[in-house]
């Protein structure tokens, strides 16, 4: 919403970029209340940069909406006690449809329009099939959300590198490497078993925040994506 010259913008770029690395740092050095909080505010202020300098167009509009809708699913992720995986993963998904409208606004071919929409389409029911055949009795609202979001995740990503949009390219692989250790977790928890002492286990779990690791920067790109060129 502010315009700034050219000199201006890339100072505001890179003084946001290093106060969201030095959070991602005092994240992985935090713990309890201190790193809710942490996490909390780097997500608000990637959400607070788009809203004041994004493009004045559709486009600006639905990645600022995106951002926003992440705001409100980290909400309900990390600073609720007990969290709600069900709610956050609802907006989660909303995120990505508004990140895929925005990749559908930009292109210009009606055709490709109406192919995307159609893929899209068919693997998220393809996603949820699967889900239900490989899951079974276990089955549940929170696995098929979870599966039907990160199909759209990835093919947002994808999307992104053609139309060659690649800070929100890059920010959304960074995006989809949290979601694959978020994803893994929760699977271990609630769906399968590993062994405390496999490799596998030490992977998902490793002695740092993997998750935030990549999910800080991630929403840095993302927001800065939104500033016009």
């Amino acid at each position: 919403m502010f315009k700034l010259r050219n000199d201006l913008r890339a100072i505001v770029i890179a003084l946001f970029c290093f106060i969201q690395l030095c959070f991602g740092v005092s994240i992985q050095l935090a713990s309890g209340t201190m790193e809710k909080w942490l996490c909390f505010i780097s997500v608000m202020l990637s959400a607070l940069f788009a809203f004041c300098f994004f493009r004045k167009s559709l486009v600006g509009l639905l990645m600022v909406i995106g951002l926003l809708l992440t705001l409100c699913a980290d909400f309900f992720l990390v600073m609720l006690t007990p969290i709600n995986r069900l709610a956050g993963m609802i907006f989660f998904l909303f995120v990505q449809l508004i990140y895929g409208a925005r990749l559908y606004v930009q292109e210009r071919n009606l055709l490709k329009r109406r192919v995307l929409l159609i893929v899209r389409a068919i693997l998220s029911i393809i996603g949820i099939f699967l889900t239900l055949i490989v899951l079974k009795k276990q089955v549940d609202a929170l696995a098929i959300l979870s599966v039907v979001y990160y199909i759209n995740l990835i093919m947002n990503l994808i999307l992104a590198f053609i139309s060659k949009n690649l800070l929100l390219a890059i920010g959304l692989v960074l995006f989809a490497c949290c979601d694959l250790f978020v994803g893994l977790q929760v699977m271990s928890d609630l769906y399968f078993t590993i062994n405390e002492n496999s490799i596998l286990h030490s992977i998902i779990f490793p002695p740092f925040n993997v998750v935030w690791a990549f999910y800080v920067p991630s929403q840095t790109l993302i927001a800065v994506s939104t500033v016009r060129k």
